[in-house]
Order: C-alpha cells, then structure tokens, then sequence
C-alpha cells in the first residue's frame, strides 16, 4: 500500500500588477512552495494569499507498505540436472484465513492536484534455482486475484428506532417507529440487496419520504500508522413514498450495490459500508436507523481442484 501526493505544477497570479510564480520543491521526505518572484505578491488574488500560506505549512508526502504474510513453497526438487524441454508442475497452496482481498483506491483532491493511491496486492513468484556460481535463477511473477471471504457467522443487520416527533424540534407531536433489517447477510457487488422497513407512524405528522443512504469511510494508514487519511462520503442515494399521520407501513427498499471497491479489513487499508434509513419529517428532526453491510468482489465458482493426473492446458499451448 501506498500514499503519496502529486508533484506540483508551476502557479502564476494572473491579478493585475501581479507577477508572482511559485512551484513545488520536492526533497526525500518533503515538498514545500517556494516563491520564485522578487516583486510583492498581489494583497488581491486569492491565490497568492493561498500558497502564500501553504509555503510556510509543507506538505508532507507520506508512503507506507507493509507485507502482512510471505511463505515459500517448494513445489518440486529434481535432484540433479534435468533434460531439455516443457515442464509443467501443478500445485496448490492453502491460503491463511482471515487476510483482506485485494483493493485499489484512487482519488485525486483539492486544488493542487494531491493524490491518493492504495493498493491491496498480491504477486505468485515462481523461482527456478539454476545451480552454479555464477549461474543466474530463472524468475517469474503474475499478480494473482485474492477474495476476503463471507463470514457465515454474521447476521443479517438489523437496526429500531422510537423517537418523539417535535414540531420545530420542541413541540411533540407523538411517536413513530421504524425498524429495518436486510434480506441477506452480505452482498456482492452489483448485486440489489432488499431491506424490509417496518413503520409506525403514530404522530400527527406525515412522513413525507423514505430516504436510504449508502454511505462509505475508506481509511488509509501511511509510514508507521501515525499518518491516517479518512475518506468519507454519500456512494447513493434512493428515495421511496412516506407514511401518513396515524398510520402504518411495510416497504421494501431496494438497493442496487453498484460499487467500485469491496469491503476491505486491511491493516493499513479498510473500507466499509453502511446504510442510513431516514424518515423524512418537515418541520422535525428525522427518525434514522444505521445498519452495516458488507459488500464482496464476486466469489469463485470453484470450490476444489483435483491435481493428480492433472493434463490442464499450458499457458505456451494455448
């Protein structure tokens, strides 16, 4: 995983009377703004004004990766030379549980064009020791698709809610109820995931509309975990019919998981999902209940490979 920011460009006041320049310097560990101009910057353009400040804080640009496992398997030993030509050697190999799947993120941000990259990688290096001194091994690598696994022991989310309706949020108006809770343990992405809503309006106030909110906060950890970068934000937005004063409600709420990035419980990079169900009052605080989803990359079909008098097609064959 890394996080770097973005080599910056040259800047240029375009104020009148104004000839100020400024650009990035970069160092090993830093960039800051340095002002390439003699003449007195312009007290009138905001951008003067801007990296004018920005030249005194440096930006730091922090990078950080860790590799949370590494194992070595010897998938064949020959004992001795063997004779020219094709070999193939199959194998497999048990991956640790509990290890995130593989993720990129990237976002660019701000006016200074900084950015942000993380990356959840995994590289098959496959190593041919030529013997010899002076002999050079023969390496090979292919960056192999790793999944994070459902967990069957979660349930599906479930979140209640009962609050007063204050009319200008001091004057009550009786209550109202919403429960909600999904169809599904998890989802795969793209997939439409249903929540039931439950609603008891038993106030004197309409509910003027459902709303759902999928929301995602991806955290991202730099060199040695003191530097954490929160991105948070709205990925949709839906909006379904109220309920009446005095009256109540079943509504299915579907939801269509179109998303970039699976759910992730990485060290130094996590993502998560989360589902916020409004009851939309005019004129009064909102009734809202929070569930968690989870959201996975497609699953593999495959559920075993038999390797003994394996005859699978070659890479160079096909």
């Amino acid at each position: 995983m890394s996080m770097s920011r973005q080599q910056c460009r040259v800047w240029k006041c375009k104020s009148a009377g104004c000839s100020k320049s400024y650009r990035c310097l970069r160092s090993r560990s830093r960039q800051s703004f340095s002002l390439l101009s003699a003449i007195q910057p312009c007290t009138q353009c905001p951008l003067c004004a801007a990296l004018l400040h920005l030249s005194a804080l440096q930006l730091n640009s922090e990078q950080g990766k860790n590799e949370f496992f590494k194992n070595k398997v010897i998938v064949s030993d020959f004992n001795g030379t063997i004779a020219p030509g094709q070999y193939a050697f199959p194998f497999q190999y048990q991956l640790p549980q509990g290890i995130p799947g593989v993720f990129e993120y990237h976002e660019k941000y701000g006016r200074l064009g900084c950015k942000v990259e993380a990356a959840i990688r995994y590289k098959l290096k496959a190593t041919l020791d030529v013997g010899g001194f002076f002999m050079k091994d023969l390496k090979a690598k292919i960056h192999a698709v790793v999944h994070e696994r459902k967990d069957p022991s979660i349930k599906p989310a479930y979140g209640e809610n009962t609050s007063t309706v204050r009319l200008l949020g001091c004057i009550p108006k009786g209550k109202a109820t919403l429960k909600a809770w999904f169809n599904n343990v998890s989802y795969t992405m793209g997939e439409v995931a249903y929540v039931k809503a439950d609603i008891s309006n038993d106030s004197k106030r309409d509910i003027g509309s459902m709303n759902t909110v999928l929301m995602r906060e991806i955290i991202i950890r730099g060199r040695g975990f003191n530097n954490r970068h929160t991105i948070k934000g709205e990925v949709l937005k839906n909006k379904y019919p109220g309920v009446k004063a005095l009256e109540k409600s079943e509504q299915d709420l579907p939801l269509q998981l179109n998303v970039a990035q699976p759910t992730a419980n990485g060290n130094l990079i996590s993502c998560r999902y989360w589902l916020d169900i409004e009851c939309d009052i005019s004129f009064a605080p909102d009734i809202e209940v929070h569930m968690p989803v989870e959201i996975f990359a497609p699953q593999p079909e495959v559920s075993g490979v038999i390797l003994e008098g394996w005859e699978g097609a070659l890479p160079w064959q096909a």
